[in-house]
């Protein structure tokens, strides 16, 4: 027995000797801990947070190598202690299916525990905040994206929180229906309007607002000009409207209609007056201007087309060459004109009083005396 003794017990005590390094000490007193959390809110069913436990003596070190300190919660699960290798350790903790504050304590010797809380899934909704980008939009309106975000007492956004988005113009993408925040704590939606909007987000009692505005358009000013202002019939006309403005924008569309059953297009325009008869007309021009708004403008002028008449006048020319007598016909009176005593320039188709027939152009001085119009007088 002796021998089996003697050999043993060698053994024996190298084990109780090596087994010696891994008895934990205690926090002496006037030490402190420190407890981290790599996250401060986590979801039901499992999910995690990294705890961090720091040790320091009253002189400011590192406690000695694996001083151990106890952990407990109330909620969740998480390892009974940590033991500290160069001041510090790090354990695990678990949420289960149970909503709320997890309340961690450490605590080590006599010193008192402190406590770190974790928010398990929702906590309660303190606050909500909500942004529209753009905040301001065009006269003729457009879309918008709103981001609404529900946080806790702490500023922690909270996932499926309840939110009621909506609008008073416009619609939503989203329609009017509850929709329910993201992991990040955020519900996203878009507006369409033309006017002024103010959405709203609602969940329970907590409400928050914001306004998106749409630009005021003004009207554009509608001005065109043309030539040749005193026009006859079937001659082209050049109508240009390039003189109408926008006074915050910029004039996208010209429309014209000419009166005589005739519509155009564009900045500058040509047209030609044409009917049956030989009267003088008149006819009512509109421009209609339209703006990059939306927005437009009419203006309106009236245009006199006069015809081209063919007449046949008995003519008495004397003081030229003698007297002659003859018929006129054709005559351009638009070509004739008078200066003082009386100078008038003619081209006309001259029938001698044996038929015959010529063109004549030239100058007429005296007194020109027609007797009839429209037929021989």
């Amino acid at each position: 027995m002796k021998v089996i003794v003697s050999k043993f017990y060698p053994l024996l005590a190298l084990l109780l000797l090596s087994s010696c390094r891994f008895v934990p000490y205690f926090l002496p007193e006037d030490s402190v801990v420190y407890l981290y959390a790599d996250c401060t809110q986590i979801d039901t069913g499992g999910d995690k947070a990294r705890i961090t436990v720091v040790g320091f003596t009253a002189e400011g070190e590192a406690v000695r190598n694996y001083t151990r300190v106890l952990l407990s919660t109330n909620i969740g699960t998480i390892p009974p202690y940590v033991d500290l290798i160069d001041g510090r350790g790090e354990v695990e903790f678990r949420s289960g299916s149970q909503r709320g504050t997890a309340v961690i304590n450490a605590w080590s010797g006599n010193i008192d525990p402190v406590a770190l809380e974790i928010q398990i899934g929702p906590g309660d909704l303190a606050y909500l905040t909500i942004r529209a980008d753009p905040a301001q939009l065009p006269p003729r309106g457009g879309e918008s994206d709103i981001t609404v975000t529900a946080f806790d007492a702490d500023q922690n956004p909270l996932s499926g929180v309840p939110i009621a988005l909506t609008t008073d113009a416009g619609y939503l993408e989203g329609g009017s229906g509850t929709q329910f925040t993201d992991a990040a704590g955020k519900v996203v939606d878009r507006l369409n309007t033309n006017a002024t909007a103010k959405v709203t987000a609602k969940s329970g009692t907590v409400e928050q607002s914001v306004t998106v505005r749409v630009e005021t358009n003004q009207k554009p000013t509608a001005q065109f000009y043309f030539s040749p202002m005193s026009p006859k019939k079937g001659e082209e006309v050049t109508f240009n409207g390039s003189y109408s403005h926008d006074p915050d924008g910029r004039i996208v569309s010209w429309q014209w209609n000419f009166g005589d059953g005739s519509e155009a297009g564009g900045e500058v325009v040509k047209h030609a007056f044409t009917w049956t008869g030989t009267e003088t007309k008149s006819f009512t021009v509109v421009l209609r201007v339209f703006d990059d708004g939306g927005d437009f403008a009419d203006i309106t002028k009236t245009i006199t087309v006069t015809a081209l008449t063919a007449i046949a006048v008995r003519f008495s020319v004397t003081g030229l060459t003698g007297e002659a007598n003859g018929l006129i016909r054709n005559l351009d009176l638009t070509t004739a004109y008078a200066q003082y005593p009386l100078w008038v320039a003619v081209s006309a188709d001259i029938i001698d009083p044996r038929g015959r027939m010529q063109r004549q152009k030239g100058i007429l001085a005296g007194y020109l005396g027609l007797v009839g119009i429209g037929g021989e007088g």
